[in-house]
């Protein structure tokens, strides 16, 4: 006979201790209740996501493209960036594809975008630190554009 979710079902000396994890699992509802608890009790160290503003405006030059492309990006920037843009492609094992079922998406050659900013550098440095307190994340952390 299967247990919760078709697991077997647990050794008959693991549910034997009365309030056991096993025993708990095991009756309607446990599993819910025992995540429920769980994450009650879970310790966070940051936000699921967080957002902010950049200090310095983030000024881009692309290849083709009436310069310079502030943020956000208008409707006419936007036309012009996808009409020097091609389809983004996907793997698929050993495939790279395009299918716009799959990934409707466009990309612009990386040699053909310039950040024109001086402080982007700093800049950068600036988010990533943030994003890393407001985040929770205590390790190094590096970005790469």
């Amino acid at each position: 006979k299967n247990g919760v979710s078709g697991l077997p079902t647990p050794p008959k000396e693991a549910t034997r201790a009365k309030g056991s994890l096993a025993t708990k699992v095991n009756r309607p509802g446990g599993v819910l209740r025992c995540l429920r608890d769980a994450l009650k009790n879970a310790k966070a160290h940051g936000e699921f996501a967080c957002g902010g503003l950049a200090k310095s405006p983030l000024r881009l030059s692309v290849d083709g493209v009436e310069s310079p492309v502030d943020l956000p990006i208008t409707a006419d920037h936007a036309k012009q960036l996808i009409a020097v843009a091609e389809r983004a492609p996907f793997g698929r094992g050993a495939s790279t594809l395009v299918d716009v079922t799959v990934r409707a998406a466009w990309q612009i050659q990386p040699s053909a975008v310039k950040i024109s900013d001086p402080n982007w550098s700093s800049t950068i440095e600036g988010i990533v630190k943030d994003a890393c307190k407001k985040l929770g994340v205590r390790s190094a952390v590096c970005a790469h554009l």
